[in-house]
């Protein structure tokens, strides 16, 4: 009987399906390294789900583009071998530790920021083990003319980065998730002490490897000089009140207030720069991202909301709850929700939903129980 009633206090039940034991440990233990059993179960049961979310995706893709269910993009996942592959959830990020508030290096207290908080939720969710690297984001995107992406993600020193602009430039090479702040727009400074009288012939100075960088200027600002590069904001707006440049180009309200003060005005903004800061991955990580996309998900959903709301407010970060990348990859459509059902789902879709389901409740029932 003592058996029977463990096994029924570690698993839990969705509409006669139970999950496999050992998902789920005590809050206490949540900051332990789970053990080998536990780990490779649950990612065998994220596995099962991530093939069922993929289907799913690849048929709301299909009837959003108007394809029939029968011309959707077909999807095939091996949970058991996925299971037994450890290096398929190790995912390690790029974080920068310049770019408050979403990620910033403190000597004693290490990374903080919400881009760091977000990962960890996300990759707790998700059951992938995303360490971090770090390192300017330049590694990850140089502003290359030609769209290139940055010497360490091609050479494989990490699989993603974070706060990453869901930019037109970068989606010809790179693969991104779903954005989870709303979509980033370019304030222009000047010096306060100037009369601004506009941006022609002005020179403008940018960060290297941002939303805004030289291209952005060039494209939104055609009558200015050619911009000059710099390797990190707080550079760039000491050159401005060094009187070096004339304006500075930053790209989100929440990093440009950090950087801004009383000797900086803004003398304008430009919308809708890049879709909003998303993962940023090599496009061999297609399966990580969609990981990712799920986790993200949960991550959205858990509390009804509460988590990610208090986490924003924490950090005075504007997220985005709804959008994810349109299939044709040039708008934004809503995200679908667990409870939204497929068109006339057969019997082996039904069977995917239930998984996909059950594992959604095996992620977040610790949070219930204990």
């Amino acid at each position: 009987m003592a058996a029977a009633a463990s096994d029924e206090s570690d698993g839990f039940v969705l509409r006669g399906v139970s999950s496999p034991p050992g998902i789920c440990r005590p809050r206490g233990q949540l900051s332990r390294r789970p053990d080998i059993l536990s780990t490779g179960m649950r990612r065998a049961w994220v596995a099962v789900a991530a093939a069922s979310w993929l289907s799913y995706q690849a048929e709301a893709k299909g009837g959003a583009t108007g394809v029939g269910s029968s011309s959707a993009p077909s999807v095939s996942v091996d949970p058991s071998s996925q299971a037994a592959n450890v290096a398929i959830y190790q995912v390690p990020f790029l974080m920068s530790g310049d770019r408050p508030p979403f990620s910033l290096f403190h000597p004693a207290q290490g990374m903080m920021g919400f881009d760091h908080d977000l990962l960890d939720a996300v990759c707790t969710a998700a059951a992938l083990d995303c360490p971090q690297v770090l390192g300017p984001h330049t590694e990850a995107w140089a502003s290359d003319p030609k769209g290139y992406m940055g010497a360490g993600l091609r050479r494989g020193d990490f699989s993603c980065a974070s706060s990453s602009g869901n930019a037109v430039a970068r989606k010809a090479g790179l693969i991104f998730s779903y954005p989870y702040t709303q979509p980033e727009a370019g304030l222009l400074f000047a010096r306060a002490a100037v009369n601004w009288t506009g941006v022609a012939g002005k020179l403008v100075g940018v960060v290297l490897g941002s939303s805004c960088d030289a291209q952005a200027v060039r494209t939104h600002l055609p009558s200015a000089r050619e911009p000059i590069s710099f390797a990190d904001g707080r550079s760039l707006m000491q050159n401005l009140r060094d009187s070096t440049i004339d304006a500075a180009l930053l790209c989100g309200d929440e990093y440009a207030t950090r950087l801004a003060d009383n000797r900086t005005a803004v003398v304008k903004r430009i919308e809708h720069v890049s879709e909003g800061l998303s993962f940023m991955c090599h496009p061999k990580n297609v399966l990580q991202v969609e990981l990712l996309n799920m986790g993200l998900q949960l991550v959205r959903i858990q509390d009804s909301g509460a988590f990610l709301t208090s986490l924003c407010d924490r950090w005075n970060v504007s997220c985005e709850f709804t959008r994810s990348p349109a299939p044709d990859g040039t708008e934004t459509e809503s995200v679908p929700s667990i409870s939204r059902s497929a068109p006339s789902p057969g019997p082996v879709k039904q069977l995917l939903t239930r998984l996909l389901l059950t594992s959604l409740a095996a992620t977040f029932s610790c949070s219930k129980r204990y």
